[in-house]
């Protein structure tokens, strides 16, 4: 037996389902929905075919089946959305559910006489039944479910037979309905949609004889009718299934012609359209199956009814297609003097009869013919004129060829439009280069061409311009023809108007400008040599053009055209050619000879990387190369990047890479190039890391810290040792071990004896801070190793600040920038304390810092004081808005923790956190808001 709560159960979870997901729900999901429903509708299917046995199910389970599909059909009636698939099945497979369930709650599936007495008393709900098969078949044939389709189908005919006569008058539906018409639409609705053309054929016959048997339908129906077999007769099929459109077309028909003898409610131009329209669908159903000869008489049917140019059009297609050239030639004719043709039209139908003709060629030529004649003195003669000779053109032969030659000669050379122009100018062009032309006709073919020329920019007109400016411009750099400068210039000029892009065109201007010795015009032709095509000639060119500036001491235009033949996605010819490139752009970046950002850079770091790695087997460099692209890349990663990034870390990432490869790297000098870019790198990748950003892998950074180590041995400073400890820290901390701890203690124990200001340690203490978010397992000792330093670099600064008693005047904002800084420390140790008794210390710290002395009072009240003046806001820019800022979060802070103790009545730990917090409200300016708020909370809790 079906268990009707474990159903609910599930179907409740589906429905939720489907009525909160949202469009960015997953297919995955989706399909998860999908087994659900399909699992519960094979229950109800189970149920169903049991229903009829010996053991049927409980009255009370049927009726929560028939409860539960009305349920769910009214939430598949609230999804209107069917842009999208997904959703379209849900809905489409609720609703299989909901109607198989509604169905099996309302006896269909029982006996037939159980269901016999049970419809007969309750026609309302065989009305429910039937009306929810029919929209369900549909929507499942839509979704290609045959078996579910037709089965629902199956069940309405069942049902039909048990309501009563007579009792269909009284049911709000179907009383204005014609439940034989509706099923049998139905049925062919679905059949046409599962793809069964033939069966969706015979239900279409079915309805038009009950169409010529009852004109009491609705016209409403008669129309869905018509309307579904117009919209089949316009569907693509298989060859073999264009016989069943043709029947559905066909019985259209008989319905049109019962209507127009008998009588119709249609307007009396409305048949007849519909009438012609149907009877052009049978005719190209003829022809998309290859039977001209057929098509041809439904054809001339539909043009007598219809009498318009698409019928016309049709019936001389379908002559054509028939072999009939003869009459297809006369019809031709008239259809292009139809005034309700238009004139492209009338041309597209000459240019397609071309191709269909084989034994009337000139058909087309002669409707052409009589088309112009129809467009004389009219806007369109040119137009068809010129499509008239594209006619004679295509047809290739000799008589054609003459007479489109005749027609240009006296007419084409007037014409208006640049596009027909420019055909005329090709055409002419093409039959100068024909090898059996003699020499004077293809001069004379020329000359009529460059008649047309104006609207041309095709290169082959211009190839001897082009060819003729070459040999000037070698002429001059040879030292003979001085001044034949000015001709080529001219015409390359007016040449680049006409081609703005051609490469070759303006790599000779550049010549000419560097000859001349005009630097802007340099620039500006180099910018239009980027932009030239073909982009792969553009390089070649950049790379001449930098030849041509170093000859002549042009520097600044050598740099732009280095610039863009490096930016350039062309590759170069060869890796040494790249490099001197390279090389040129490099130097005038140092001398800021041309703008350039950090994405530049960046790009040059990876384009020298793949040279020395691809060209590694063929490019070696020298020991001077080497020391020169080092000693650069430390340039522009230390003077040309504002702070840490991928760029300054891949500048000396490239220099160290370069150094490595020193053909003599014992040579004097060698070693510290090297070192100076490790340790760039290294200090760059910290500041990074400090701030939960490195960007060197592991590996690579024990590589360079291995290095590092080596060439520290022999060249030690202070600030090596710093960089260096910093960077082993940082290899310590991203791959932490049981060692770890150890080595943290002891590289903080080194930087003791090193002089270092407190931002290394604060750095440091980021950096744990960071590595202690990221890694859970060594959280505890990070914290705690980062507090201790924040710890630290406070009492660095206290020492400072305790150092600093006498302070000049106009020095307040410098004091209280360190004094900031010190809070800034306290609160970020205060934070990283895993209890309250950590916390409690650092608040300790915090009180007994602010118990210095500072310009003859204490930090307290200088803080109080300076900050209080102008009432400045904690958005202000100025260290004492800052300093009140961290103030008010620790006074926050004890604050809370003495309401904690309050709570748990732990007397002397709130009172220790209590005065502590007063003692900071004390500080604070009396208006501000921290202090009104506690005043205000200590009234209430009495702390």
């Amino acid at each position: 037996m079906i268990d009707t709560k474990q159903l609910c159960s599930k179907l409740d979870g589906v429905l939720h389902r489907f009525t909160t997901h949202g469009k960015g729900e997953d297919l995955a999901n989706c399909e998860d929905m999908l087994s659900d429903i399909k699992i519960v509708t094979s229950a109800v299917e189970g149920a169903a075919a049991n229903q009829s046995s010996d053991s049927p199910l409980p009255v009370k389970v049927l009726e929560e089946l028939r409860l539960l599909g009305s349920a769910c059909w009214n939430v598949t009636m609230r999804c209107t959305d069917h842009s999208r698939e997904h959703e379209r099945r849900l809905k489409v497979a609720l609703r299989e559910f909901a109607t198989r369930s509604f169905l099996l709650g309302n006896f269909v599936y029982s006996e037939e006489s159980v269901r016999h007495s049970y419809f007969t008393h309750h026609p309302r709900e065989a009305e429910q039944c039937i009306l929810m098969c029919l929209k369900t078949s549909r929507d499942l044939s839509l979704n290609h479910m045959p078996e579910g389709s037709k089965a629902l189908l199956a069940a309405v005919e069942t049902i039909v037979p048990h309501i009563p006569p007579g009792v269909v008058q009284r049911l709000p539906h179907l009383k204005h309905r014609n439940l034989s018409w509706e099923f049998e639409y139905t049925k062919m609705e679905v059949m046409w949609n599962l793809g069964h053309l033939f069966e969706s054929s015979q239900s279409c016959e079915r309805l038009a004889q009950m169409l010529l048997r009852d004109n009491t339908l609705h016209r409403t129906l008669l129309e869905t009718f018509f309307h579904f077999v117009f919209t089949v007769g316009s569907a693509e099929v298989e060859p073999p299934n264009e016989c069943f459109i043709r029947d559905m077309l066909m019985s259209s028909i008989n319905v049109q012609n019962y209507l127009k003898e008998n009588g119709g409610s249609d307007a009396p131009c409305r048949l007849p359209m519909l009438r012609g329209a149907t009877l052009e669908q049978m005719a190209l159903s003829w022809l998309r199956e290859g039977n001209a000869s057929e098509a041809v008489r439904w054809a001339v049917e539909a043009d007598s009814a219809l009498q318009s140019n698409t019928s016309a059009l049709l019936r001389l297609k379908a002559t054509a297609a028939a072999g009939m050239e003869k009459e297809a030639s006369v019809q031709l004719r008239e259809y292009v003097q139809r005034l309700d043709v238009t004139v492209d039209d009338a041309v597209a139908v000459c240019f397609d009869f071309q191709k269909l003709f084989t034994t009337m060629e000139s058909g087309s030529v002669e409707s052409m013919q009589l088309l112009q004649n129809r467009t004389k003195g009219t806007s369109a003669a040119e137009g068809v004129t010129f499509r008239l000779v594209q006619l004679l053109l295509h047809s290739k032969d000799t008589e054609s060829c003459r007479s489109a030659l005749q027609i240009m000669r006296n007419e084409c050379l007037d014409f208006e439009d640049p596009k027909y122009r420019r055909y005329c100018f090709k055409w002419l062009w093409e039959l100068s280069d024909n090898a059996e032309f003699s020499h004077g006709e293809a001069v004379e073919s020329l000359e009529a061409a460059i008649r047309l020329a104006d609207c041309a920019s095709d290169s082959e007109i211009n190839a001897l311009q082009l060819h003729l400016c070459t040999k000037y411009v070698e002429s001059v750099e040879q030292g003979q023809q001085v001044n034949m400068l000015a001709k080529p210039k001219d015409i390359l000029l007016r040449y680049t108007e006409r081609k703005p892009r051609c490469v070759f065109a303006h790599a000779l201007l550049f010549k000419i400008f560097v000859m001349e010795g005009s630097e802007t015009c340099m620039k500006e032709e180099i910018h239009q040599l980027v932009a030239c095509e073909p982009s792969e000639l553009v390089t070649p060119a950049l790379c001449t053009a930098i030849n041509c500036c170093l000859k002549r001491n042009c520097l600044n235009v050598a740099s732009l055209a280095a610039l863009q033949a490096l930016l350039s996605p062309v590759p170069f010819a060869d890796v040494r050619t790249e490099l001197e490139v390279l090389r040129v752009y490099v130097t005038t970046a140092i001398n800021r000879s041309c703008a350039h950002s950090d994405d530049d850079l960046y790009k040059l770091t990876q384009r020298i990387q793949n040279i020395l790695s691809e060209g590694s087997a063929t490019l070696k460099l020298t020991h001077d190369e080497v020391m020169w692209w080092t000693q650069a890349f430390l340039l522009l990663g230390s003077e040309f990047t504002l702070e840490a990034s991928a760029t300054s870390i891949a500048l000396f990432r490239t220099a160290a890479c370069i150094a490595e490869q020193d053909p003599s790297p014992r040579e004097a000098g060698t070693q510290s190039p090297l070192l100076a870019a490790i340790l760039c790198m290294l200090e760059d990748e910290f500041r990074l890391f400090s701030t939960g950003n490195p960007l060197i892998d592991l590996a690579d950074l024990e590589k360079h810290l291995n290095a590092c180590r080596d060439l520290i041995s022999t060249t030690y400073t202070a600030e090596c040792r710093v960089t260096f400890l910093l960077s082993k820290s940082e290899w310590h901390l991203r791959g932490p071990s049981i060692e770890t701890p150890q080595e943290m203690d002891e590289i903080v124990r080194e930087l003791s004896t090193i002089p270092v200001p407190y931002n290394v340690y604060e750095a440091l203490a980021e950096a744990a801070t960071f590595e202690a978010s990221r890694v859970p397992t060594e959280c505890s000792y990070l914290r705690e190793f980062a507090m201790g330093l924040f710890a630290k670099a406070s009492l660095d600064l206290m020492e400072r600040v305790a150092a600093s008693t006498e302070v000049r005047a106009g020095e307040e904002e410098a004091v209280a920038e360190t004094l900031t800084k010190n809070l800034s420390c306290l609160y970020k140790a205060f934070t990283l304390g895993s209890d309250r008794k950590e916390q409690m210390c650092i608040l300790q710290h915090l009180m007994s810092f602010l118990s210095l002395p500072v310009m003859g009072i204490t930090v307290g009240t200088f803080l109080g004081r300076y900050g209080a003046v102008g009432e400045r806001g904690v958005t202000a820019n100025n260290s004492s808005a800052f300093a009140l800022l961290l103030l008010e979060y620790f006074t926050v802070e004890a604050w809370n923790n003495s309401v904690f103790y309050l709570h748990i009545n732990n007397t002397e730990k709130q009172g220790e956190w209590a005065r502590a917090a007063w003692a900071l409200v004390d500080i604070l300016p009396p208006t501000h808001r921290v202090v009104s708020a506690l005043h205000a909370l200590r009234g209430i809790t009495g702390c």
